[in-house]
């Protein structure tokens, strides 16, 4: 049973500190009520703290404890009592711990936003930003319930990517796998019948020789395909490569029009969402910028805020920044017009999201065939080099 080391003060206003075993801290608190005292503190020695090391939450946890929060609140239910509920039903021991931190913290006057931003980044900035929004302008429960609306829609997303891509990595795989076969297992044993491959044509010449240069040394191939890897993995979090591969997804020419069409989606929802909230315009393009995640769309982002300061709209600075389609610089534009702009940003994500669907479809129909056809000639072309010299033997075994 676990054991709640706690801090409290009893009806005589002394400040107590003492140990109590509870199966929840449902129970604790009951426990703490029937002996008459108001708790300051409650640790549990058992469980340690998991987020000096920048722990994040899944987005898909994220979305079922807002749903779960959003729906507690609507139905009348106080933060704390949602927390400790939320606490006894989740079975992640790590969301269990930041959720009980939260609901310590809670107990001693501060505020849910101030709370979860107190856990080194296990709840998003985007999340702890709209929380803040929703206690200031006292619509809590709707700031949730728009952040697990959010979560869901990124989630779905995401997953459509996955799926699409299911096929074409099997396929690469399968090609890669194949490969070795062919080099490692097949062209040794074809080689070992045929002898000497001095008298074959250039191309199947150059295969066994591949084949016996992999056979003997490839352990050696092995060890520099290690090096090389980890030397990209480390080159890779530096920050001219991540700047660099943020600018590709965006201007690439085929990956880049997909790329920048989910961006939109989840730019024009963010912003909305934030809107909604009450953030301020330079706030919520700053926090936006942050949920999409891409260092070259960020930078341009700051430029937009600039030209915002200076006295730019920001439609106007937008179309500057040329980040986004036409299609959601002017719809901002007819927004800022008519004084819609949340709503018009609402309906433009929708779209957007819908059209980042299909373009996944579309891009996973057009990556599949072409991935079929890779896979194909890269082992027609192996069976071709290996299978012409045996043709050719046994032509010679049969003019004997």
């Amino acid at each position: 049973m676990p054991k709640y080391v706690y801090t409290a003060i009893n009806e005589d206003g002394d400040k107590i500190k003492g140990i109590i075993e509870a199966d929840s801290l449902g129970e604790f608190n009951l426990i703490l009520k029937g002996r008459k005292e108001h708790l300051l503190t409650v640790k549990n020695p058992e469980e340690s703290n998991i987020f000096e090391n920048k722990y994040r939450i899944p987005k898909k946890e994220l979305f079922v404890l807002c749903r779960q929060f959003s729906s507690m609140l609507a139905s009348g239910v106080n933060s704390v009592k949602c927390l400790e509920i939320l606490y006894n039903q989740t079975k992640n021991r790590k969301v269990k711990i930041a959720l009980y931190d939260v609901y310590e913290k809670l107990q001693t006057g501060q505020s849910l936003s101030e709370a979860m931003e107190s856990l080194n980044g296990a709840f998003p900035d985007f999340m702890v930003n709209m929380i803040k929004a929703g206690e200031v302008s006292g619509s809590l429960e709707e700031a949730i319930r728009r952040l697990s609306i959010q979560y869901e829609k990124d989630i779905k997303i995401r997953n459509k990517i996955v799926s699409a891509m299911v096929y074409p990595v099997f396929l690469l795989v399968a090609s890669i796998l194949s490969v070795i076969i062919m080099f490692g297992v097949v062209l040794p044993k074809i080689m070992d019948i045929i002898g000497s491959p001095d008298d074959m044509n250039v191309f199947s010449r150059s295969l066994f020789y591949m084949a016996n240069f992999l056979k003997d040394n490839w352990l050696v191939c092995l060890i520099v395909m290690l090096v090389m890897l980890i030397i990209f993995s480390v080159y890779a979090q530096t920050e001219r490569f991540k700047k660099d591969f943020s600018k590709f997804k965006v201007k690439s020419p085929i990956i880049g029009k997909l790329y920048v069409t989910m961006v939109a989606g989840i730019f024009t929802r963010t912003l909305s969402t934030l809107f909604l909230s009450g953030t301020t315009l330079i706030d919520a393009i700053r926090m936006a910028g942050k949920v999409i995640n891409n260092s070259y769309i960020n930078d341009m982002l700051e430029e937009v805020i600039n030209d915002i300061t200076n006295g730019m709209t920001f439609s106007d600075a937008l179309i500057k920044a040329d980040i986004f389609p036409y299609n959601v610089t002017s719809m901002i534009s007819v927004g800022e017009e008519t004084g819609s702009l949340e709503e018009i940003l609402s309906e433009t994500s929708d779209y957007y999201d819908m059209i980042a669907e299909d373009a996944i479809q579309k891009m996973a129909s057009i990556i599949e065939p072409i991935m079929i056809i890779i896979f194909g000639i890269i082992v027609l072309v192996i069976l071709a080099g290996a299978l012409v010299p045996i043709y050719t033997m046994y032509n010679n075994i049969g003019s004997i």
